[in-house]
């Protein structure tokens, strides 16, 4: 056994270490993923950022741009200015007015021929320098002129045709300078790295804001600001539709890779916004992140490693205390067979002796020592039952039960403790004489002999005991009844310091009086988890020196004939002169099963192990043996594997003849290995004639 789990112990550890290490890779590669995601979304960002800049920065001039023609037209169609018999003199005077109060720099007016005379009395002629035919026709331009002719400044033009009566008279036009028109305020994007251009199609520079150095040659080699010519295949475009007035362009600039991204100014002639950014600034953040991931990859890791160190540690702690509830089970099922099979074999050899014996006197101190000996047996079945509930191993049985017959049973337990202490016992029992249930028998048997037994010894002699059995409720749908289960004494009570540890194991209140009763200490906290595994709960009232009450309800279902599949009975008569073979190491306890098996009819053989127990079968008749009774725990070979040796002989019978397993171990992992090396059942010691049938029975 140790052997076996110091190397589950290392395939587990081998295990956590490779689990971490497989954990640490995926966390790594999560991260890698996860960090060149988000260098895609800032690349993408930067595009929709750029694009949208340069687009809103065009989108903001152009209006500016309608807000100066809208001007400009109102002016147009003041009757003075657009009327061809005003002379030009008192129509500038009326314009110089306009400019004062819309925020023109200066105003024009030229003729069909091209004669121009401003609000500043500059006289020129524009019919070889303007689209002249365009305007006359109605379309509205916007012109940039890298100087202007009258005060040497970078300025705008904006036009519009002049009409009186439907027909041209001329071109309204005024001028703006380009560093007081245009507001470039997205210098702060990009913690000021953000450098904005206004350019025209011929790539000169018209204005700008930010650090972004690029030539006029080299505008119109990198990026395409006009519509006849193809995109350079050398340039990551974000948008290749040649359609767009907008892009995004990736272009390297002084040995330094720029996103520049550009938008066309509608209704000017050829002028477009442009917007930059360096691609290093745009990874910038990409690179934050991958630090700051790389200290969170670092910190997983290093959670990762803790957690299985824990683990691992815990693990250890966990192998140990397994090894020790291993050992602990294995002590405790030698203890029960070493304790039960003598005991046992008292009771039986007792029950055979008063039997035969015809001696009053002899017969009072058999039952003396048949009490005594059910007594201990009680207190080792305690033990065991303990160790069920701790391993949650409580199993609720349901059959038919009359609560009649139930009380009738208990109350031939409990008579003669009930008057060697010379106490008054009354039981009253409501509603439910005729009425039979379908539930745990046992357990409520058992709980309810542990109340009585517990009221009995604490109480004085010629006391009261009371058991109350009554239905308080019934569920007419699902066919249940509720019943109350209450025993009460008027004896020593229960402190209120003590009540709360009533329910603990081994507990017994620590005074003078309370150390004169014997007993383990465990009725109570088994009554309470068994009580609780029946979905109800026990409730306890009681005052030192005026007596307990013990109660609990339990909803039980009424017993359905045809709801309710009935045990298979056996003919008792049936097992008469069957052949059984009896597999038993110990004399004693062979002497009291060969004394029961024949009082029930049956022809006994008897081998002394399980090599013995083989042979004897294997040189007996096909079918000699109806049954075969095979101890577990034996010398030279044990049951289990007997079993096993039988099962997988070659004779006809070997599979179909009947083993039922007698072990003095009632632990549940008992029953799952009889039932795993070929056994059909099991009986626990000490063997009787009931326990025998319930076993044939159940087969």
């Amino acid at each position: 056994m140790e052997n076996y789990i110091i190397s589950n112990k290392k395939k587990y550890k081998n295990k956590l270490i490779f689990l971490s290490i497989l954990i640490t890779i995926v966390l790594i590669m999560t991260i890698g993923i996860f960090i060149y995601y988000i260098r895609s979304i800032l690349i993408k960002d930067a595009y929709i950022l750029l694009e949208s800049s340069s687009v809103q920065e065009s989108t903001s001039i152009e209006n500016l741009f309608n807000s100066k023609k809208e001007n400009l037209k109102s002016i147009s169609n003041i009757e003075s200015i657009s009327n061809p018999q005003i002379s030009k003199e008192e129509k500038i005077k009326l314009l110089k007015y306009e400019v004062e109060n819309r925020g023109f720099k200066r105003i024009g007016i030229s003729d069909l021929n091209g004669n121009v005379i401003t609000t500043d009395n500059r006289t020129y002629s524009v019919k070889n320098r303007w689209d002249y035919k365009q305007i006359m026709l109605g379309k509205e331009f916007v012109y940039q002129k890298t100087v202007d002719l009258i005060d040497n400044d970078n300025i705008f033009i904006s036009t519009v045709p002049i009409t009186f009566n439907n027909e041209v008279q001329g071109i309204l036009f005024s001028t703006d300078s380009i560093d007081n028109f245009f507001n470039l305020s997205n210098k702060e994007n990009y913690f000021g790295n953000l450098s904005t251009y206004i350019i025209s199609s011929e790539g000169e520079i018209l204005a700008k804001n930010g650090d972004f150095n690029i030539t006029k040659n080299q505008l119109l080699e990198k990026i395409n600001l006009e519509k006849d010519r193809y995109y350079n295949d050398k340039i990551n475009l974000y948008s290749k539709d040649e359609s767009d007035d907008h892009s995004i362009a990736l272009i390297e600039c002084d040995d330094e890779e720029y996103y520049v991204g550009y938008s066309k100014i509608e209704n000017s002639r050829e002028l477009f916004v442009l917007v930059a950014v360096p691609k290093k600034m745009v990874l910038s953040n990409s690179n934050k992140i991958l630090l700051a991931s790389t200290v969170l990859v670092s910190i997983i890791v290093i959670l990762v490693l803790l957690y299985f160190f824990i683990i691992g540690r815990f693990n250890k702690r966990y192998m140990e205390l397994e090894k020790a509830n291993i050992a602990k089970k294995i002590f405790l099922a030698n203890i029960s067979h070493e304790i039960r099979t003598p005991l046992s074999g008292i009771i039986g050899l007792t029950s055979i002796a008063k039997k035969i014996n015809e001696n009053e006197k002899v017969n009072f101190y058999l039952k003396k020592v048949e009490s005594m000996s059910y007594h201990l047996l009680g207190l080792i079945n305690d033990v065991l039952d303990i160790s069920k509930i701790e391993a949650n191993q409580i199993k609720i049985n349901n059959c038919k039960f009359n609560l009649i017959d139930l009380v009738d049973s208990i109350n031939i337990i409990v008579k003669d403790k009930i008057e060697n202490k010379k106490q008054k016992y009354r039981v009253d029992i409501e509603g439910v004489e005729k009425i039979n249930l379908f539930g745990d028998e046992t357990k409520i048997k058992q709980i309810l002999i542990n109340l009585l037994v517990n009221s009995i010894k604490f109480t004085h002699e010629n006391g009261r005991i009371n058991l109350l059995i009554k239905i308080v409720d019934k569920d007419e749908i699902n066919n249940k009844v509720k019943v109350k289960f209450e025993v009460s004494d008027n004896g020593i009570g229960i402190s209120e310091e003590f009540k709360s540890k009533l329910f603990d194991p081994f507990a017994q209140e620590d005074n003078l009086y309370s150390r004169k009763f014997d007993g383990s200490g465990l009725g109570l906290f088994i009554c309470k988890r068994l009580i609780t595994a029946m979905d109800s709960e026990l409730i306890v009232d009681s005052k030192v020196n005026k007596g307990s009450i013990f109660r609990f309800s339990l909803w039980i279902p009424i017993y359905e004939e045809n709801k309710v599949k009935i045990k298979n009975t056996l003919d008792i008569d049936a097992l008469k002169n069957k052949n059984i073979l009896l597999v038993e190491d110990n004399e004693v306890n062979r002497i009291i099963a060969i004394e029961v098996f024949e009082e029930m009819g049956f022809k006994v053989e008897c081998a002394s192990n399980g090599k013995e127990g083989i042979k004897k079968f294997l040189e007996s008749d096909i079918d000699h043996f109806s049954y075969i009774f095979m101890d577990i725990q034996m010398p030279i070979m044990d049951g289990y594997e007997a079993t096993k040796q039988i099962r997988n002989s070659n004779r006809y019978d070997s599979k179909t003849v009947k083993i039922i397993a007698i072990t003095a171990n009632s632990f549940i992992d008992n029953e799952n290995e009889v039932i795993k090396s070929g056994m059909n059942s099991y009986i626990v010691k000490p063997i009787s004639k009931e326990n025998i049938l319930n076993s044939l029975t159940s087969l």
